[in-house]
């Protein structure tokens, strides 16, 4: 479920409660965040997506990810990507997601200390500074 970025309490529970474990079908989180950004859509706005995963996607699901992301910023969103205690492999296939989308992947891999890297990019990414 989407939440507006002034909901800082309710995001940061979200992320703190993430759990790692097994392959995530990537494609269809993509799918459905996708859909929630196109439902809550602002004209002239800051239509950003942030996916926060640990990348374990299933590589079936990779083109049609990079396919999703491609689409939506010709659009005009920015989808980044925040990866929690991911492997190479799995940055390596999140930074193609970013690229497509003009994006950025934030790394985080304890929450205390990199969550100032996550408030930047949220800042970065945004029309509204």
């Amino acid at each position: 479920r989407g939440a507006n970025g002034n909901q800082k309490d309710d995001i940061t529970a979200a992320i703190e409660s993430l759990k790692i474990g097994g392959m995530t079908a990537g494609g269809k989180g993509f799918r459905l965040a996708y859909e929630e950004l196109d439902d809550q859509w602002i004209d002239n706005a800051n239509n950003q997506l942030i996916v926060v995963t640990d990348g374990a996607f299933k590589k079936e699901d990779h083109e049609r990810i990079l396919k999703l992301a491609k689409k939506d910023s010709r659009k005009g969103s920015v989808t980044s990507v925040v990866a929690v205690k991911s492997k190479e492999y799995a940055q390596e296939v999140l930074e193609e997601i970013v690229l497509y989308s003009d994006g950025s992947l934030v790394l985080i891999d304890d929450f205390d200390q990199d969550k100032r890297n996550l408030l930047n990019e949220i800042k970065k990414q945004s029309r509204i500074q």
